[in-house]
């Protein structure tokens, strides 16, 4: 796995999409030159939040492949440890294997895991950059309402 030195992110500016906030984030390396750009919504309802016990469980088969961004009260990345079942207002919440890296990685592949019958007993492949004071992670559908 190679790092990227000095990769950052910034946002150029913020616009409505569908009932949620779209980042537009540029990616920019260490010579300044642009890498990509992502729009990122923002996931910041605080039913999500990893300590919230689920009341009217969430789908997330339903979600966009898409970027997002956790800000708020839910947090700004995804937990690294397995919750408990039931929380983040779903039966299996997701949590993120293998940690979030440094901001010289630029863009890794992790493995999402699911907690339903055991902590991982789900999973996909999801893709995450560190923007130095947030995360934005590259989600897709859960493909079931679990």
């Amino acid at each position: 796995m190679s790092a990227h030195p000095a990769e950052t992110c910034k946002v150029l500016y913020s616009e409505p999409f569908r009932s949620k906030r779209k980042k537009i984030i540029t990616v920019y390396g260490a010579d300044n030159s642009r890498l990509e750009t992502v729009r990122a919504r923002c996931i910041s309802n605080a039913d999500r939040k990893v300590t919230y016990r689920k009341v009217s469980a969430q789908c997330d088969k339903t979600i966009d492949t898409a970027w997002y961004r956790f800000k708020g009260v839910e947090g700004t990345r995804m937990p690294t440890s397995c919750p408990p079942k039931y929380k983040c207002n779903t039966n299996a919440p997701g949590w993120l294997k293998g940690g979030h890296l440094s901001v010289e990685y630029g863009q890794v592949t992790r493995k999402a895991c699911f907690h339903r019958s055991n902590c991982c007993s789900l999973s996909t492949n999801i893709k995450v950059r560190n923007c130095g004071s947030y995360y934005v992670q590259h989600l897709k559908s859960t493909g079931n309402c679990w």
